[in-house]
């Protein structure tokens, strides 16, 4: 575990990490090895991500274009590479749940690089730890507490076009309490993607 916590990133870009660590199972249409050459626009996107003078990606995109596979793509990527703490807001929590058990966890678990740093009685629907330093946290917009919690280097906002983002409250709303998480750290990273509504949707106006 020491070993890992003082082991320096690789010298690879993330989506070169895609493709030598991720692999997809179901729900994804094509089990297996992940492969950019069927989604060639996400590789620029990825890479944005890990370029310093970049902080947040914004990401006004078609419906079913891999957009949340590129988003939990650069959280393994942090996890493995550069562990820090990381949070994942979803509209609901019922998606919430649903991305860590599905989506998240199934993505640690597929490859034995990345297994290997999985403690099970820290690994949860709601967070995960693992030994290497990284955090993982589920987050929703429905729920401000979650989201005015700990503070997150890496935070990546899903369809925030979504009704549950609509939810202001005294203190702010969803996106900027999420955005707050991250100002204790200069190189924070942090995502916002969604398929549009209207003009005066979220993923618009960021």
């Amino acid at each position: 575990w020491e070993i890992d916590s003082w082991r320096p990133p690789e010298r690879m870009s993330i989506a070169e990490w895609a493709e030598r660590y991720r692999v997809l199972r179901k729900p994804a249409e094509e089990e297996g090895p992940m492969r950019l050459r069927r989604t060639p626009y996400l590789v620029p996107i990825l890479n944005a991500f890990q370029d310093p003078d970049i902080e947040t990606v914004v990401v006004c995109k078609s419906a079913q274009i891999a957009g949340t596979e590129m988003l939990i793509t650069v959280m393994g990527y942090f996890a493995h590479q550069e562990p820090c703490s990381m949070m994942l807001v979803m509209a609901d929590e019922d998606t919430a749940e649903h991305m860590s058990k599905k989506r998240i966890q199934p993505m640690f678990e597929a490859h034995d690089d990345l297994a290997r740093l999985i403690v099970r009685n820290q690994f949860n629907k709601d967070e995960m730890t693992l030994s290497n330093g990284a955090y993982v946290a589920m987050g929703w917009a429905s729920s401000v507490a979650k989201l005015a919690s700990r503070p997150m280097r890496v935070v990546m906002l899903d369809e925030v076009d979504k009704p549950g983002y609509y939810i202001t409250t005294k203190e702010a709303s969803p996106i900027k309490l999420a955005v707050e998480r991250t100002e204790t750290f200069f190189r924070r990273k942090i995502g916002i993607i969604s398929t549009p509504t209207t003009e005066e949707g979220n993923i618009w106006k960021q």
